[in-house]
Parts: C-alpha cells; structure tokens; sequence
C-alpha cells in the first residue's frame, strides 16, 4: 500500500484539517491553546486546554466534507484539530503521558512484545500518540489508565492531532513526513481487551503523605504484579511515584523493600478451600392456620375470610386490634406478680400489601362488629337528642315565663320573689347547658388531633382511629404547623397517660385519658419510601409502636366462594363485643386490673427472660428492629389479657387470671409477628450484611482488586464501605466464606494488609 505523504509541517491549520477529511478522518474543531498557556474558551478553570471541542453538539458534529471544514476554520483559523478515533474513522490511537508513569509502561510493553509501529505523533506534552488500523469486525472502547500513564482513544474518543497548540507552547508533531499504513497486532489487542489497572494514578492530582504511603505503593506494586510487570518494572513504577506522589518520599532502600515483598508475596502458590455461598434471607412467611384464632372468633373468621378469599390475618389481625380498642382502659394486665407495672391492652397494627389485595375491605369486614355497635350509638344518640330537644323546648318556655314574671316582681319590688326567681333562672339555664346529649364514639377516621382530644375528653376510655391509607398519615405528621402531632400520638400509644394542651387563644385543655388503638394498610413501595427511609430521620419510635403489623404474600389458588354469610357466627362475635362494651368496672373510679395465674406468670417471666437477654445481646444489628422487638414487652400481656377475655366469653362480667392457653397464644402471635417485622424492616439472617453485599458487589464489578490493601478500600467511601471497621466486618465474614484471604506483607515501616481473591470467584460468575 502506498505511503501517506504529509503535508509541510507550516501548513495551515485549515489544510492539516482539510487533509485529515480527505483520508476520511472525521474533524471536529477544538479550542486552542494562547501563547500565555490558557484556553481560548476563556474559562480561568479550564481543566482541559486547549482539547475540547468548539461544537455544541461536540463529536456529534464531526464531519469529512471539506467545505463545512473550510468554513470552520475560516471562522476559528487557529483551531486545533481533532480526529474522531474508532469506527468512525478506522483508527485507534494509544496515548502515552510521560507524567503518569506511561514511559516506563510502554518500556515494559516493548520489552516483552518489540517496539510499537503505528504512526507516531510527539504530543505537545512530549507524550506519544501511537495511530493503528482497527480491523473491520472489532470493535474497541476508550480506555483510561490501561496501564500507568497509558489511555486508549477508541469508540466514542478523539485525539488532538497535528500541528495542534499544546498549553506548554508546543506543537503536536509528526515523528516522520510519511506515514505507512499500521494494523493493529495481536497482542495489542489482548492488551486493549484486558480489564484496565485498577488504581488510577494522577500525579498532578495525587499526594500521599506520612502514614499513607507504604499502603499506596505496597498497593500499587500489587496491582502491576497482577498485570505482569517484572521486579525491575515495579521497582521503577515505585521510585517514579515515590518522587512524583508521596510527601515526603521514602527512601530508596525502603522502595526497594516493598517492591520485593510484593513480588515474593505474589510468587507464592496459594491454595483455596472451595467458596461457600453467603447466606441468602428469605422472607417467605407462613400465613396463620386456624390455631392462631381465638376459639369464640374462629367460625366467623374462618367464614369471611374465605368468601373474601383473603389470608386468616387480614380479618384477624385488624379484629383483635378494634377488640382492644373496645376494652380500652377499663381493664388492663400487671405482668408481674407483685409489681405495678401497667399495661392497658390497646394496640396499634397495619397490614402491608400490594394494591388490589383487598386490605380496606378485609379491614372494614373485621370492624363489620364494631360497626354495629355504633349504629346502636348513633340510634341512641338520635333518640337522645329528639328528647333533649323536646326538654330544651320546655325550658326554655319556662325560662320566657320566669323572666316575666321576674320583671313583673322587680316593678314592684317585690325583693324576696325576685331572688327566688333569678335562682330558679339560673338553675334551668344551667340544665339546658349541662345536659346536652353526647354521642359516644368508638372510632374514627380521619381527625386532627385537637378533636381528638375533644373526643376523648367525651370517651375517656379511648377510641379507635382507623387510617385506611397509612401513608397519608405518616405525611401529615411532618406537615408544617403540626409538629407536635407525633408526641400526640406517642404518648396516646401508652393508653394509660394524660395530655395537655396550652394555647394562648384557646387556654389549657387537660385530658385525663388519653388512649388510642390505630389500625391501617399501606403498599409496600409506599412502605419503603415513607416508612424504612423515615428510620433515619424521625427514629423516635413512632413505627415500632405498630406491634401488629403483617406483610403476607397472597398465594395459591383463587376460588370461587359464592356462599352465605355464616350469620350466626357473626351474630354470636357482635355478642361478645356487646358485652365486653357493656362492661363495666364496678368501681367506676378504678378500672379492673388482672395478672397471671401462677402457671401463666412462670411461662411469661421466662419468655421475657430471654426476649431481655437478647435484646442486650448486641446479636441484633439492626436497631430499628431490635427497637421494634422491645415494644413486645407490653405486647404479650395485652395479646395475653385480650385472648383471656375471649375465651372467658361466659363469664366477662367476672373476669379471672390469665390462663396457661392465653399466655401460649400470645406468645405464639409475637413469634409469628417477628418474622413479619423482620421482612418489613429488612433484617438479615447474618451480621452486616449490607457492608458484606457491598463488598460483593464490588468485587464482581472488578473496582477491588487482587492485591488492594484493606485501608485503600474503605479510602473510596463507598456507601456501607466507608470506614475501616465496615470494611473490616466484611472482609471478616468473607475471609471465613472463603471468598479472600488477607495476607501482611513487610514493607520495612509496618505490616501491610493485602487481600487475595479467590479465583474461583471469577469462573462462577
């Protein structure tokens, strides 16, 4: 093939482009460098001279027709030039910077595979640009730090081509007048194909000072051994960033100790145990089977939760919450024998599902009891009010009557009749105002918490707040102006608390009892974006209160219930809520107050003992979880007292000890629970997991490396990875895994530790 004849090196720019077009070199006009070593772009800050394109549209722009070139650099005539490099233009450019060590990188090339031959350009930087022929079926990308100090300009690159202006002054400049066609070798391309060096190395940019530097070069001399490089190599990479990188520098002898560590350690066989895959958590969850349900609610659950074709929980769960709300403060559990420490069985709970799986009107069937309990308010209410109202009628024509005949006593001071009079005015108005009729409530859906308190100053015993949709819940909470929403709620969850509130326009409200069950669903994605992330920002305790929350998977096989509704069933269920809501202490000053009998309160101290013993354990490593499993300490008494009360259906008007079969429940709900507090709060069946995975995730996208110090990984800040003790944790469990080893290397100041891969990482991916 015939030689490329150049043009005089004093050409102009506009001729140089014109040329590079006419070989089918696709230009692109680049800024120039001035004479004072700024770009023309005029940015002080310019981080590239003289190298970036004029175009907006950058290499989109790119183009071979000569015209569109003569106008370019008619407009800008001392424009450097720039050459689209791979499949637009055929050519591959291997750039050498001197400044990062690439000499001595293309030495140790051409030591081992003979001088490169492309066509050579000597950059302004007195670097090398070595041009190549791609061959037609490859496709090769650009490449950074391939070597040290050596980049690739391939697919997506361009190169700044002569007789371009360098910042120093200089001009980029052809090593000879001809140029002869070059096709890329072989073992070039094997070089190209390889993963680049791991550690970037920017001499301009890097300072490694004391304390640091026998890491970064131990490091560094790891890497190239990886990559080939001979002793005499490495020590030169060492010495030439020991100079060029760490302040001050280390000796010559101690550069030269390191080096050989490194190699020696490297040349060492290793053996491997074979990999043991890392745990993997499932959160497959069993759904609840007919023994958790309470026998005097089992009919009825069972019953609807089959022709609604939903798991027992989702009518179970929001039951036994509304039952709590309507047992309220009136009776609650002393969990220890003699102690008086309270519990009031209120409870908060949600369930936790994809849309469409029928949570509101799962929700709105278990509180179906309720709601008729509720009817029978709002009909007593009505018929209250209708009274009231004819009673109002009366008194206030009596009133209209007294205040006649009071003026008449008046005129004629008649003093004795008057003030008879005015006594019985008063004592009617006073009627009229005390006895307005107050519908009791049992719910609510959708109250701020200023009528809350309104309502539970009408209902001390407490009220159920139902929140179809959590979510907008939790949102509101963070509103601005409702900041002590939170507290509110808070400290209602305890069941067992007063509440009061100062304004300057309103004065004082004082609530004596304050109580409140809360029951909801959410979505799971609104689950992770409102609730898990929340943790972080609002870790007040706020979510672990919700102790009956469930996350079941909805599985198996739809069916086709088209059956009655067991009403006798639920008739029998809305007669046992009768009658714990008719109940009534018979001291009404003092609620009832139950324990366990002597079986159940062995049973319940040594549950606890071990909940307490692992909550201070440390095992735990997610704390919100570990929060969330504290909250079961009240939670088991009130499962306990509430289930007591349904299985002494008969007899609620005389209520006993809690019994062995309630305490065994309840404890088997809190187990069953935990599981589901474990999927929604992401806690994994190994210790730190999330630094342990993050280390995966690393390693399989290669940025650690075969050779990499334990204190240059946690250097990188990556999430999970960004201190020592992360880093060390993971390291730690992959080490016993057999996924690494770490090994000290001496480095003449103190012990280096390196990490090795297993190689079979690499084949099983």
């Amino acid at each position: 093939m015939q030689s490329i004849i150049l043009p005089e090196r004093t050409a102009p720019l506009a001729q140089w482009a014109a040329f590079y077009a006419s070989l089918n070199f696709p230009i692109i006009p680049l800024y120039e460098a001035t004479t004072k070593g700024q770009c023309s772009c005029l940015k002080k800050d310019c981080s590239s001279v003289g190298k970036h394109p004029r175009l907006k549209n950058g290499l989109k722009d790119a183009s071979t027709n000569i015209e569109t070139i003569q106008l370019w650099w008619k407009k800008w005539p001392k424009a450097n030039i720039g050459i689209i490099t791979g499949k637009a233009s055929r050519k591959i450019v291997i750039d050498i910077d001197p400044k990062n060590g690439g000499l001595i990188s293309l030495e140790h090339w051409q030591s081992q595979y003979g001088n490169l031959l492309g066509w050579k350009v000597r950059s302004g930087g007195n670097g090398l640009h070595f041009y190549f022929n791609i061959p037609a079926n490859l496709s090769l990308k650009n490449k950074v730090n391939l070597l040290p100090g050596i980049d690739v300009r391939g697919d997506g690159g361009y190169i700044v081509a002569p007789p371009s202006s360098h910042q120093s002054g200089n001009q980029y400049q052809w090593e000879s007048d001809t140029l002869d066609h070059q096709e890329l070798p072989n073992w070039l391309i094997e070089q190209i194909e390889k993963r680049p060096i791991a550690q970037k190395l920017d001499s301009n940019v890097k300072v490694v000072g004391k304390g640091s530097r026998n890491n970064f070069l131990a490091s560094l001399a790891g890497t190239l051994k990886k990559h080939q490089f001979d002793i005499t190599s490495i020590e030169k990479f060492l010495n030439y960033f020991n100079q060029e990188a760490c302040v001050p520098s280390l000796t010559t002898e101690e550069v030269l100790s390191i080096a050989k560590s490194i190699s020696q350690y490297h040349t060492e066989e290793e053996t491997w145990d074979e990999m043991i895959e890392l745990p993997v958590t499932s959160y497959e969850i069993p759904l609840m089977d007919d023994s958790f349900i309470p026998l005097s609610l089992q009919d009825w659950i069972i019953d609807v939760s089959q022709r609604m074709q939903v798991p027992f929980e989702f009518i179970l769960v929001p039951s036994i919450v509304g039952i709590s709300a309507i047992i309220g403060r009136k009776i609650r559990i002393y969990p220890k024998k003699n102690d008086d420490w309270m519990v009031v069985p209120n409870l908060w709970g949600a369930i936790v599902a994809r849309p469409g799986s029928f949570k509101s009107p799962a929700i709105a069937a278990a509180l179906r009891p309720i709601e008729s309990l509720v009817e029978l308010e709002n009909q007593c209410f009505s018929k209250k009010i209708k009274n009231w109202e004819i009673d109002k009628t009366i008194n206030e024509a009596t009133l209209d009557a007294i205040k006649d005949q009071l003026i008449k006593s008046i005129k004629k001071n008649n003093l004795e009749e008057s003030e008879v009079l005015k006594g019985r005015l008063q004592n009617i108005r006073g009627q009229l105002d005390s006895n307005i009729p107050i519908c009791k409530r049992l719910k609510t859906n959708d109250a701020t918490v200023e009528k809350l308190i309104q309502l539970l100053l009408e209902n001390p015993n407490g009220l159920l707040v139902i929140r179809d949709e959590l979510a907008g819940w939790l949102i509101s909470l963070n509103k601005y102006g409702r900041e002590g929403d939170r507290e509110f709620y808070l400290e209602a969850w305890n069941g067992y608390g007063s509440y009061t509130l100062d304004r300057i326009g309103r004065g004082t409200v004082h609530v004596p009892s304050l109580c409140l069950s809360l029951f909801g669903g959410i979505q799971p994605d609104k689950l992770e974006k409102l609730i898990t992330s929340a943790l972080d920002t609002n870790d007040d305790g706020l979510l672990q209160r919700f102790q009956l929350v469930i996350f079941p998977e909805i599985k198996g096989k739809w069916k086709n219930h088209d059956v009655a509704p067991n009403v006798e069933a639920q008739k029998k269920v809305e007669y046992l809520i009768h009658k714990l809501y008719s109940f009534e202490s018979p001291d009404n000053e003092k609620p009832i107050g139950l324990r366990f009998d002597d079986e159940s309160q062995e049973i319940f101290n040594n549950w606890r003992e071990k909940l307490e013993e692992l909550l201070r354990s440390n095992i735990i490593t997610n704390s919100h979880y570990e929060a969330h499993l504290s909250k079961y300490r009240s939670l088991v008494p009130s499962l306990a007292l509430i289930f007591q009360l349904l299985h002494n259906e008969d007899n609620i008007f005389c209520p006993t000890a809690i019994q062995k079969d309630a305490i065994l429940l309840a404890i088997k709900w809190t187990e069953y629970l935990s599981l589901h507090a474990k999927k929604i709060y992401r806690v994994h069946d190994y210790p730190y997991h999330r630094s342990v995975q993050a280390f995966k995730a690393k390693l399989v996208a290669k940025k650690i490396n075969d050779g990499d110090t334990i204190r240059s990984i946690s250097r990188h800040c990556w999430e999970y990875l960004a201190t020592s003790e992360q880093v060390e944790n993971a390291v730690s469990f992959l080490c016993q895994h057999h996924w690494l080893k770490v090994k000290e290397v001496n480095t003449g100041f103190r012990p280096t530790r390196i990490i090795k891969i297993n190689p079979s990482l690499f084949r099983c991916l």
